[in-house]
């Protein structure tokens, strides 16, 4: 078992082999984050902090949903496809998650009042690694180390209108989890058991995230091309967040749990500033900033010492015809553009990784377009690029495809007799 974990801590150090399920940065704390779960704001750039949408809604802040005036459902899933590269050779891989699904109703339209929930991935660690290593008691072996697993979010919230056309909502959210590190090593001389070394984390947590967007500040401008201008601000606080952690070690014949503690961790505050405005009726942008002071995060009062402050920037507009052509659905159709560029949280080997990507996605409405509902079929694409191959460290370049659905109903709405 000494063996497993000292090359586990070798590849820790100097990630010079190769993932063959996920992201290798993902090895560290909780994973990677999500922003933007929904196929909408995906293709925004991930953003939309201060974006008020009577036909989409996110968790990202509670204060944009008081202008839903249908109940509303989203689910989805997403498909990912990565290649990671150093400055000698490079792997692909794939993988596909459910990105949740998400519902919200409105109670009283007038004020504003929309009670939203759903389930939703908050972060997310996949990758799988083969390296051959040596030692002089055993002589060669293969190491495997896994990684998989992910921490989600159940959220449920509420929205309603200041005096003025201010908007505010808040929303409790519930975290929980489990992230799995394996490593096992398979001997080339069959007189040695194979070893076993697993890592356990079981993470549970509780959260408030509240939101305020402004009321239309384009009077400000005069000007009838320019509508809809709104600033927002999202907070993101933890009251607690814990850590479950087991080793458990033996060989391909046993295993026994070596150790169990129980770890608080200190997740920082998270902040969300945004800004959205129409131009000539048609075309909405969006754009966002998003800082979390990850240097602060630490295990038991232990920085890591491999994270850094995040600060995720992102950009999007998205076009829809105002006065569509009904003998044409394609008039009917909602395009979308966005890019971000993100100072991840990870920070290795002396070096920032940082992360940009290019967006674009359309929704394609079905059922009854003209009878207020707007059900749509959602389709969001990125392309990007995190990492580098300096200082022994790996490039990625990945692709998603996120695929959505979003369906309007009336409930509890009183029929006219």
């Amino acid at each position: 078992m000494r063996i497993i974990k000292i090359s586990l801590v070798i590849f820790l150090i100097s990630a010079s082999v190769w993932a063959d399920g996920g992201s290798l940065y993902t090895r560290k704390g909780i994973g990677d984050l999500y922003f933007a779960l929904n196929a909408r704001r995906f293709s925004l750039g991930g953003g939309g902090i201060a974006l008020k949408d009577v036909v989409d809604f996110s968790s990202l802040n509670p204060a944009g949903w008081y202008s839903i005036k249908r109940t509303r459902f989203d689910a989805g899933m997403y498909y990912n496809a990565s290649a990671l590269s150093n400055s000698s050779s490079s792997v692909k891989y794939a993988q596909a998650k459910i990105s949740g699904f998400s519902i919200a109703v409105p109670v009283d339209t007038t004020k504003g009042i929309v009670l939203a929930g759903g389930l939703v991935p908050y972060s997310n660690v996949m990758y799988e690694v083969d390296a051959q290593e040596s030692d002089p008691l055993v002589g060669s072996y293969k190491a495997i180390y896994e990684g998989s697993g992910g921490i989600n979010k159940i959220f449920a919230g509420i929205s309603f209108n200041l005096p003025l056309d201010f908007s505010v909502g808040a929303a409790f959210e519930y975290y929980y989890g489990r992230i799995e590190y394996n490593s096992n090593s398979i001997m080339a001389d069959v007189q040695y058991k194979n070893g076993i070394f697993k890592d356990l984390d079981n993470y549970q947590g509780t959260a408030i995230n509240a939101g305020i967007i402004t009321p239309d500040l384009s009077r400000i401008f005069g000007s009838k091309d320019i509508s809809d201008l709104h600033l927002g601000l999202s907070v993101n606080s933890f009251f607690l967040l814990k850590r479950d952690s087991s080793e458990v070690s033996g060989s391909s014949d046993s295993t026994f749990v070596s150790s169990s503690v129980s770890q608080k961790i200190n997740m920082p505050v998270r902040l969300g500033y945004g800004l959205s405005v129409k131009l000539f009726n048609r075309y909405q942008f969006v754009a966002d900033y998003i800082y979390q002071p990850f240097a602060q995060y630490s295990v038991n009062n232990i920085k890591p010492g491999v994270y850094q402050n995040l600060n995720r920037y992102s950009a999007g507009v998205e076009y829809a015809n105002p006065n569509p052509d009904k003998e044409s659905y394609w008039d009917r159709v909602t395009y979308r553009l966005g890019v971000s560029f993100e100072n991840s949280q990870y920070f290795m080997n002396s070096t920032s990784i940082n992360q940009y990507a290019m967006y674009a996605g359309f929704s394609l409405p079905f059922g009854n377009i003209y009878g207020g509902t707007y059900n749509t079929i959602d389709i969001g694409l990125q392309y990007g690029e995190r990492g580098t191959t300096s200082n022994n460290l790996i490039k990625e370049k990945f692709f998603t495809l996120n695929v959505g659905i979003s369906m309007g109903e009336l409930w509890f709405i009183r029929t006219e007799r």
